[in-house]
């Protein structure tokens, strides 16, 4: 899975060019965990006939020596509901994960 091997530096790729992916997508941190993350929209300029359009969240956690990795995909009916990705991700890590 692309995600766990960016998370352990395992792609083929110099770990330079790893460490700083990682670092630009770091969204927060707490005590015991780090939240890295990308959100993504497909739209209708992509493919005319796409309504609703495709969202999504992808990234994982670091927690006491642990990774989580997740992916929320949703339908998007208009870019006010582009926040949800990150929310919904979000509420359900801090209910499964304490973050």
């Amino acid at each position: 899975m692309f995600l766990e091997k960016l998370a352990k530096r395992e792609l083929n790729y110099s770990k330079n060019i790893q460490d700083s992916v990682v670092e630009i997508i770091k969204l927060d941190t707490g005590d015991d965990w780090t939240l890295y993350g990308k959100t993504g929209w497909a739209t209708r300029n992509l493919n005319k006939n796409m309504n609703p359009t495709l969202g999504w969240f992808v990234g994982w956690v670091e927690q006491k020596e642990k990774l989580y990795i997740f992916a929320l995909n949703m339908d998007i009916k208009d870019s006010s509901q582009l926040p949800q990705r990150q929310e919904i991700a979000i509420d359900i890590l801090k209910n499964e994960l304490n973050i």
